[in-house]
């Protein structure tokens, strides 16, 4: 628990640092506009790939399709848990497409990873970064469309982020047992390890833009904070058990479902539409409490 106690301070400096570089107007709108592209396209397709590039020795590729098929499941399942919220949801519909995001989209590569290798070792943090590859077909698509819709569009627009592409090169990738040269392997790494800082610099600036207290004291993002914290997880966990999977792998997707809301719910709200303060808050708070509710969560359920 040491390694995540040790990732949700990084999280916290950085963000602190954008809100201070934005009072001080070092940064604002166009660190905001660039930066968003950079975490929502190259930044976030060097991690999805980055997480799939340590294949566990002597795991065959049936048992990888196993973690792969529950995975799909355990995303498919947050993504109709967030639209049947939405059905009941009223007012903006830029606020209602982040809340739903919030609730379905998770940081499952920045905290899931290490959460799930302290538990489970290995296996568990390889489980984690198999769930990426769904996590973000199902974030370029479902999560896209929801966000685009809220802009008035009647028409289905198709989008085609860069991590989708990312995604499907990292299925092959596990599929294959590729091993990629070191130069590209470093590539990715690099883009991985930059999309924290860059992520939590932005929402940072984000809050820096309107008064905290409405953070604190908006209903909308405690009903979000609890959905995304405390309900999807206990979902998730009946799931799993209603399908047989083994220990490891209901514990794995529980902390995928127990994770804060991803950090490129602001970056794809910035891209796309919807209200990147509502997703800079969210991120915010659900981050800070899932200090609490992680463990919590782990020591109930798991």
């Amino acid at each position: 628990m040491q390694a995540l106690l040790i990732k949700m301070a990084v999280f916290a400096v950085m963000m602190v640092l954008g809100f201070w570089f934005t009072k001080k107007g070092i940064l604002g709108d166009a660190f905001i506009k660039g930066g968003s592209f950079l975490v929502a396209n190259v930044f976030l397709s060097g991690t999805v790939i980055n997480s799939v590039l340590n294949f566990p020795e002597g795991m065959t590729n049936a048992e990888m399709l196993k973690i792969l098929w529950v995975s799909i499941f355990y995303t498919a399942v947050s993504y109709l848990f967030a639209e049947i919220i939405g059905i009941f949801l009223k007012g903006d519909k830029q606020q209602n497409a982040v809340i739903k995001l919030s609730i379905a989209c998770t940081n499952i590569a920045m905290v899931g990873i290490p959460v799930a290798k302290e538990l489970y070792g290995t296996a568990g943090a390889f489980c984690v970064s198999v769930a990426c590859i769904p996590f973000n077909i199902f974030l370029c698509s479902w999560g896209v469309w929801w966000l685009i819709k809220s802009k008035g569009e009647g028409k289905f627009r198709l989008s085609l982020p860069v991590p989708l592409f990312a995604s499907v090169a990292a299925l092959i990738i596990c599929l294959l047992h590729l091993k990629l040269p070191a130069v590209l392997t470093e590539v990715f790494s690099t883009a991985a390890g930059a999309t924290v800082p860059v992520s939590m610099l932005i929402i940072g600036c984000q809050l820096a833009k309107a008064p905290l207290k409405e953070a604190f004291s908006s209903a909308k993002v405690w009903m979000t904070c609890f959905l995304r914290l405390i309900a999807t997880p206990v979902v998730v966990l009946l799931l799993m058990k209603l399908i047989g999977a083994d220990a490891a792998l209901t514990g794995s997707m529980v902390i995928c479902a127990a994770c804060p809301t991803a950090v490129v719910v602001t970056m794809f709200s910035v891209q796309y539409g919807g209200d990147p303060l509502l997703a800079s808050e969210t991120t915010m708070l659900t981050t800070v409490l899932s200090l609490a509710t992680i463990p919590l969560i782990t020591l109930i359920l798991l």
